[in-house]
């Protein structure tokens, strides 16, 4: 999937993918998820999107707010959203998972999300379409979604602690980064790929997608003490061991 970058403007901007899917008996029903500090994000097994069905095709809207807020409005067709969790539904339909900055905030059942709690700054949101048994759908092993930046306006934080990790198809660059930060900073992880990989910061349960050839940073809190370990899902590759102290 391709990385679209949303801009803070007056007017919704509307980007179109060709990747994810919707229908629902409710269209004008709206989902509120909120962020909290570490996130609630957990890895999802994937399960291939059914042969003998249309690709689903995705559009989001966004709209970011100066009050830390924002909404989407998610179209996509051939795909049916269920009504709750717990709705069995037809083969190629279900919900779909939200993350912002690696972390799983919630499900939609409605194509249209509130999101709260957002500081000013860049956050990369990421829409999954999951079948009711909360599996992730896949297109030739890519899972059918839409991720996109979105820019809150607002003085943005400064990270206490940079970590920079390059990676590749052996994984990390240089060997495994040993890195140390007090308990309470403001972490940026900065990583940059030659390869299509997640990558995944234990405990803290925070995930974001690599793109080749760009950097993906993920942003968090360091408030659980410890020793932690970062890791490539795919290849099972340790390319970050922390320290929070």
């Amino acid at each position: 999937m391709m990385k679209n970058v949303l801009r803070a403007v007056a007017a919704a901007t509307v980007l179109t993918l060709a990747a994810a899917a919707c229908g629902s008996d409710n269209p004008t029903a709206s989902t509120t998820v909120t962020m909290t500090s570490t996130g609630v994000g957990h890895a999802h097994e994937t399960a291939p999107w059914p042969g003998d069905l249309d690709v689903p095709d995705l559009t989001l809207t966004a709209t970011p707010h100066d009050d830390g807020t924002a909404d989407l409005r998610v179209g996509i067709t051939g795909f049916k959203l269920q009504s709750g969790e717990g709705d069995v539904g037809d083969t190629g339909s279900g919900h779909m998972h939200v993350s912002v900055d690696g972390h799983d905030v919630g499900m939609a059942f409605t194509p249209e999300i509130h999101l709260d709690g957002l500081a000013p700054g860049t956050h990369h949101v990421a829409i999954r379409l999951s079948g009711p048994d909360h599996v992730i759908y896949a297109y030739l092993g890519t899972p059918l979604s839409y991720e996109a930046d979105l820019v809150i306006p607002g003085e943005v934080p400064v990270p206490d602690q940079v970590i920079e990790i390059s990676v590749d198809a052996s994984g990390v660059v240089g060997g495994i980064v040993d890195a140390s930060v007090k308990l309470g900073d403001l972490v940026n992880i900065n990583i940059t790929s030659t390869v299509a990989e997640e990558v995944h910061l234990h405990v803290y349960d925070v995930m974001a997608h690599l793109t080749p050839g760009e950097t993906t940073t993920l942003t968090f809190t360091a408030d659980i003490p410890g020793v932690f370990e970062a890791e490539l899902e795919g290849p099972g590759i340790q390319i970050l061991n922390l320290e929070v102290k």
